[in-house]
């Protein structure tokens, strides 16, 4: 099918900090072994994301909550061991290209990403379209393989990207697979926005949602995130049946293409994820 002139559309959401709209709410615990001074220097590698790629002290205290003199010994301490870097023309700190060697430890050492590279290949291949893996944390996604197809180019669709679980394919495709009360906890937990007019937010619009993935082993979502983009995604499971992951694929569609498209792309979609779950030790 020939979509040269569908054209995705990224709402404002897409281009500024998301963190508002993936917030969780709800309460954490403080476990004695807490360590609070390492998770603030977490919190000020946070604060360089969407929107945000140069800042100076004052907006680090602004976008952390932190007092000054903490966030000024923070971004020195940061410096000093290379994860941040300050630009000369302006004194601002920008991320290191050290933060990289974090991410790619974890994609070295995790065995899901190692046995589904060359199927996500193949299934972009067959399907022609753009081909993720994403995990659940908290109640946001996190992008562990971004395969992107020229069809068009998401401005931030890059290894890494959170978005929210309670509207992206993956992240229901994940949730649907959790126990019921899981998967409701964690959509009561999410700040649960309209990101696109065609956004479901309600908790059993969602719940049900879930309920058809888990019927059908797989989800299809339509413009919720971004607005002309079709995604379907099915979730990898582990030897105790437990989804670690989702695999999802994306294209642009129109309307009265919607239901050809998942035709067509449903079946190879499950034959990846059932190879990779078997490869984790399943019975898909």
């Amino acid at each position: 099918m020939d979509n040269s002139d569908v054209k995705p559309y990224f709402p404002e959401i897409c281009h500024r900090e998301l963190r508002g709209f993936m917030k969780d709410t709800g309460k954490a615990k403080s476990p004695s072994l807490f360590v609070s001074s390492l998770a603030k220097g977490l919190n000020v590698l946070e604060a360089f994301e969407a929107g945000h790629r140069e800042l100076g002290i004052a907006e680090i205290v602004e976008l952390t909550g932190l007092e000054r003199s903490a966030a000024s010994r923070l971004v020195q301490t940061l410096f000093k061991v290379g994860y941040l870097r300050q630009e000369r023309r302006n004194r601002k700190y920008t991320l290191s290209p050290r933060v990289l060697s974090i991410a790619y430890s974890y994609l070295r050492a995790n065995p899901i990403v190692e046995v589904a590279m060359p199927r996500l290949v193949g299934l972009g291949d067959v399907t022609d379209t753009s081909v993720s893996l994403c995990m659940l944390t908290g109640v946001e996604i996190i992008y562990a393989v971004r395969l992107e197809r020229h069809e068009f180019y998401y401005p931030t669709g890059l290894i890494g990207e959170r978005q929210p679980a309670y509207c992206t394919s993956g992240g229901r495709a994940i949730l649907s697979r959790l126990p019921e009360e899981t998967a409701n906890d964690i959509l009561q937990r999410s700040n649960r926005q309209k990101i696109t007019p065609s956004t479901r937010t309600e908790l059993q619009e969602l719940l049900t949602e879930l309920r058809t993935a888990r019927e059908l082993s797989y989800c299809v979502q339509a413009s919720e995130f971004i607005l002309n983009e079709i995604n379907l995604a099915a979730p990898v499971l582990n030897a105790t049946q437990t989804p670690v992951a989702a695999v999802v694929v994306s294209r642009l569609y129109r309307e009265e293409e919607k239901n050809q498209i998942v035709k067509d792309l449903a079946p190879p979609l499950l034959q990846t994820v059932k190879e990779l779950s078997g490869a984790l030790g399943s019975r898909f």
